[in-house]
């Protein structure tokens, strides 16, 4: 592993873009990084490769400390559709931000078979 977050935040970032399933371990990895931004960006990618496998991870993930990395888990949990991930996203309804709470109705919404402009 890299030292320098930076590096490890776009490694992430990249795996997002190449959308392989193939990194969903290391990114699951990611998640428990030091650096809130390389968390951020894994759970940005895992959403962009919607792999089912990342879902518990996610899941354990909204619990972050830091703002940003919940408000990408709730997108990327928002992305797959997982059913397991109905519960939880109901409880990030109460969460401390703004942010995340309008992320998880969002989430909900999308899950109901809504449509968001």
């Amino acid at each position: 592993m890299n030292k320098r977050p930076h590096v490890r935040m776009s490694a992430a970032e990249a795996l997002g873009w190449l959308g392989d399933p193939r990194a969903v371990e290391s990114l699951v990895v990611a998640l428990a990084d030091d650096h809130w931004d390389v968390r951020s960006h894994a759970a940005e990618a895992l959403g962009s490769i919607k792999d089912p496998l990342a879902v518990e991870p996610l899941i354990k993930a909204l619990n972050d400390r830091d703002v940003t990395v919940r408000g990408n888990v709730v997108d990327a949990l928002a992305k797959i559709r997982d059913p397991r991930a109905l519960e939880p996203l109901s409880v990030a309804l109460t969460d401390k931000s703004t942010l995340v709470r309008q992320k998880a109705a969002r989430a909900l919404t999308l899950f109901a078979g809504g449509r968001l402009q």
